[in-house]
């Protein structure tokens, strides 16, 4: 069997490993058993896979520039996107059909914002912040209301 370090591993193959790992992110979230509409911004390849298994399946949009309401939504932002007119959209998506907002950062990517980052945007942006969750992805993420 072929061993390839995962530090030169292709994205994909590191997104599967990640995900075969562990309980699947939206489970971990209570996604896979919510009422109403679930939409997720650029998800990474292990949560698609994810959540091509659920049913409905959630929405997708690249970003919260092009995405629509829903009543939960989960975003993988990166640093330079974590700003309070980025964070006051999201707010926007989220109370058009009542809801609340996943934010998902993930320490060891680069591009990545921090969780101060995110809380930092929060209030200016139109959001209170909520319970932190680690998830088995070693992600952090910060429930938004």
């Amino acid at each position: 069997m072929l061993r390839v370090p995962l530090d030169i591993a292709p994205p994909l193959v590191v997104a599967a490993l990640r995900y075969r790992a562990c309980m699947g992110v939206l489970a971990e979230l209570g996604l896979d058993a919510v009422e109403g509409s679930v939409l997720l911004i650029d998800p990474p390849p292990y949560v698609s896979a994810e959540a091509s298994t659920m049913t409905p399946r959630p929405g997708v949009a690249s970003s919260v520039q092009v995405a629509r309401p829903a009543a939960l939504i989960v975003w993988w932002p990166t640093r330079d996107q974590v700003n309070p007119g980025s964070v006051s959209r999201l707010a926007w998506l989220a109370s058009a059909e009542q809801g609340s907002a996943w934010v998902v950062v993930d320490a060891e990517d680069a591009d990545a914002p921090s969780l101060d980052d995110v809380r930092a945007a929060i209030s200016p942006g139109g959001f209170s912040p909520g319970e932190v969750r680690t998830l088995s992805t070693g992600e952090v993420a910060l429930h938004l209301t």
